[in-house]
């Protein structure tokens, strides 16, 4: 089975990861972070973020220092 991340709140994304709740919207309003694969927000309430495939996406643009 391929693990495919976990799925963590936006704040504990942004808390975690030092962003702002606008960079994550402004992905995903930009198709950069496809709904459904990186980003959720199941019934238009809190939104959450697949952990593993964004750092990835991150660190891949080497925009990931933990």
């Amino acid at each position: 089975m391929v693990d495919n991340g976990r799925w963590i709140t936006v704040e504990a994304w942004c808390l975690k990861y030092s962003e702002l709740e606008n960079t994550i919207h402004k992905r995903v309003s930009s198709g950069a972070w496809a709904r459904g694969e990186f980003y959720s927000a199941p019934d238009g309430g809190q939104g959450y973020i697949n952990e593993l495939r964004a750092a990835n996406w991150l660190e891949q643009r080497g925009k990931l220092e933990l």
